[in-house]
Formats: C-alpha cells, sequence, structure tokens
C-alpha cells in the first residue's frame, strides 16, 4: 500500500468530557521502524490504552516520552510502545487495532486541542490517534457525538441516519475534529469557489464577516499571482479560545478569536489570512525539520506580497523592514532543529526576508516564475527549489540563496 490508513470509531461526550476510540491502523512494512520487533507511536498522556492487538502484536507499553518534544513545546505527548513476536515480511502488510479512553479537557496553557462542554478541538497537537510525525496518511472516521452538537472537518458527509464521517483519501498528517452546540455561517463567493467562515457566537459575527471578505481578495490575488491552486479553499473555523493562534491543514483553518476590535487591527488579520491561505500553493514540504522554511516562510512572503497589492508599497516597506529588524542576529535557516527556541522567528520571518530579498534580486517578473515553476514542480526540498532557481534566474543566484540559508 501507498500509505498507512487509518479506520477510526470515535465517540465523544463534551458533556462528560470523554473520549473513546477504536483505531485500525493499516501500514506497509516501509512505514514502519527500521528496528523489526517494536514501533513507537504518539498519543496524548490523558488517554488511557486499553488493548493493542493485531498482526504478531505480543504486547504494548505506555508512558512519558523517552526524548525532547520534537515539535518544542510540552503538549503532553506519551509514547506508545508496540512490541511483536516476529518482524514483518518486506512489502507486506501490518494491522493494528487500538482501543483506549479518557478526558483531555484543555490539554495546554495555549487552549489548543480540548475537549469540554462548549467547545472540542482535536488534532495532532495533543495527537488523540496514534501518531507518528513522519506519515502522510489516508484516513476515515466515523464520528459519534452528543445529541445537540454538530462536528466539522476535512472531507465531511453525513448520513440519513445522522452519522458524520471525516475522511482524506488525499495523503495528509493531522486529523482535525471541531464540535460545538451550533455553528452560525459568514460566506463570500470569489471565482470557482467560495470562502467560508464557521462561528459559534453572535459576538464574532463582524469578525467573521471581516475574515470571509479578506479571504475572498487574497484568493482571488494569489490566484492570479501564482496560478490557482489544486487544493480546495479551506473552510474556516473561528475556535471560542483567544490564545493558541491559529493552524491551517488542507481543507480547514482554526483560528483565535481576536482578543480586542478586530476592525482596529485589520491589517494585522489580513496578513493573517493571506499567510494562512498561502498554504494552499505552499504546505508539501517536511514540517518536523528546517525544510519547513518552504512552507512557513514561503506562505509569510505571500502574505507580505499580498500586503503590497492590498496596501501599497509603503506598508510593504514598513512590514518588511520591521521583519529585517527581527531577524538579525537569528540562527541559519539550513539545519535549524525544528524544536529550537528561535525556530518559529527563523521559519517565519528570517525566511520571508530572505525571500523579499532574492525578489528585489532578480526582480518581481523573475520571481513570480521561480516561484510558479516551485509549485508545479512540486519542489519540496531546498535543493530541488534552488535548482528551480538556477534555471528561471542562473546559478548565481541559487548559489546566493544557499549561503543565505546558511548564514
Amino acid at each position: 500500500m501507498k500509505h498507512p490508513h487509518y479506520e477510526i470509531g470515535l465517540h465523544l461526550s463534551p458533556r462528560l468530557g470523554e473520549l473513546r476510540a477504536r483505531v485500525e491502523l493499516t501500514c506497509s512494512l516501509e512505514d514502519l521502524d527500521a528496528e523489526p520487533s517494536s514501533d513507537v507511536f504518539f498519543l496524548h498522556r490523558s488517554l488511557r490504552p486499553e488493548t493493542v492487538t493485531g498482526d504478531d502484536v505480543i504486547g504494548f507499553t505506555w508512558g512519558d516520552m523517552s526524548t525532547p518534544h520534537p515539535l518544542g513545546n510540552d503538549m503532553g505527548w506519551a509514547e506508545l510502545t508496540v512490541s511483536y513476536g516476529k518482524a514483518a515480511q518486506l512489502g507486506k502488510t501490518r494491522r493494528l487495532v487500538f482501543e483506549y479512553r479518557g478526558c483531555p479537557g484543555i490539554v495546554s496553557q495555549w487552549q489548543v486541542n480540548r475537549l469540554t462542554p462548549e467547545w472540542v478541538e482535536l488534532g495532532m497537537y495533543a495527537p488523540w490517534f496514534p501518531f507518528r510525525l513522519d506519515w502522510h496518511f489516508t484516513y476515515r472516521v466515523s464520528v459519534t457525538v452528543d445529541p445537540g452538537y454538530e462536528t466539522i472537518g476535512v472531507g465531511m458527509c453525513k448520513s440519513p441516519d445522522g452519522q458524520v464521517t471525516l475522511a482524506s483519501t488525499e495523503p495528509t498528517r493531522d486529523i482535525v475534529v471541531v464540535c460545538a452546540p451550533r455553528f452560525l455561517t459568514e460566506q463570500r463567493a470569489v471565482a470557482h469557489d467560495s470562502v467560508r467562515v464557521r462561528f459559534t457566537s453572535e459576538n464574532d459575527a463582524g469578525f467573521a464577516k471581516q475574515i470571509a471578505e479578506d479571504g475572498a481578495w487574497v484568493l482571488d490575488f494569489l490566484g492570479s499571482w501564482l496560478g490557482r491552486s489544486m487544493v480546495k479553499p479551506p473552510e474556516i473555523v473561528i475556535a471560542p479560545r483567544t490564545t493558541g493562534g491559529a493552524y491551517v491543514r488542507p481543507g480547514l483553518v482554526v483560528m483565535s478569536r481576536p482578543e480586542g476590535d478586530p476592525a482596529s487591527e485589520r491589517q494585522r488579520y489580513f496578513r493573517w489570512v493571506a499567510h494562512e491561505f498561502g498554504h494552499l500553493w505552499w504546505f508539501r514540504a517536511s514540517f518536523t525539520n528546517w525544510e519547513d522554511w518552504l512552507n512557513e516562510s514561503f506562505a509569510e512572503f505571500c502574505s507580505l506580497a499580498s500586503l503590497r497589492q492590498k496596501y501599497g508599497e509603503d506598508a510593504y516597506a514598513c512590514r518588511l523592514s520591521d521583519m529585517r529588524h527581527r531577524s538579525q542576529d537569528l540562527p541559519p535557516v539550513r539545519g535549524l532543529p525544528r524544536n529550537h527556541e528561535k525556530a518559529s522567528d527563523v521559519l517565519y520571518v528570517k525566511g520571508c526576508v530572505i525571500l523579499a530579498d532574492l525578489e528585489m534580486n532578480i526582480g518581481r517578473e523573475l520571481m513570480t516564475r521561480f516561484l510558479q515553476e516551485v509549485y508545479s514542480q512540486e519542489a519540496v526540498t531546498t535543493e530541488a527549489v534552488i535548482q528551480v532557481l538556477n534555471a528561471v534566474a542562473g546559478p548565481t543566484h541559487g548559489q546566493w540563496l544557499d549561503e543565505r540559508l546558511r548564514s
């Protein structure tokens, strides 16, 4: 099989704060660890495994992580190690079945991922399914939730009897499940598609309208600049939390609500929308190491270019000047551990400044062509991106980019 696949029965009781799951995982030997006698998965420590069965399984152990958290923050991950009686044969598949339950509550100070009566937000930050950082996988999740709750997720369909299923036939890296007693909707049409914002409180209606309008504008601009993305615009969900920021998955964006008046900070939220929509083009590179700059720096450059197009050269210059100041004395992009304390500034700020300087070096026309070629050729490593730059603008600029990433 080409990718691991999850078949999950998920039972949620927000009123009790309880999660129960049965997960059937099918994967090939190539997807598993080099050590044939065991495999390690991550699961949030609030979830207690009850059984792990399957091909050649002889037992499992469960406990705190033996290594530092790979993404830099303690989000309560624990290690689930599955032991086998014999190694799987090359080219064969292995079927594992996990059953577990728990009460995650609000899992961290950032409030991202939680299970409470008011709001359910599940995903990889506090893994609710047996998770591996190095995997792209497909899935199908049958969701059962307390009566009176609505569910949102990627690839959602609802049967006549009310059964909700979430599914992704395209390889992905996360399974996000969102539930609330009710969702309101704000929607704006854009060429070939629409931008849809979901929210839970009337108090967020004005903010949802602002996000929908800006999202439609950004989507139209980026499509005309980079060429139409093959990824459908995501549904945007405004979570009833004020910390934790935002994250994007193919088909879905989840963001925190504003603390103050969003109209007074419209430009800041516009930049955020443009960054997240930039990920419709920039999402294919690894997010577990320094190559994540191909996702985050490129998406942030889309935000910067959108700002220039919408608010003018002065706004662009002011923002770039601020980013240039923030990027001083930061470590190099190349080789940076993803859990480095400065990783966020390096990937979101310094990498974007490098791209802005590259545009000044080669001009906007060649920069546009470079970005279009990186996307169309699906260049997902820095070496491949440098090869594209060599072909578009010449090896001198490829060498310049390589040196900037090392400095």
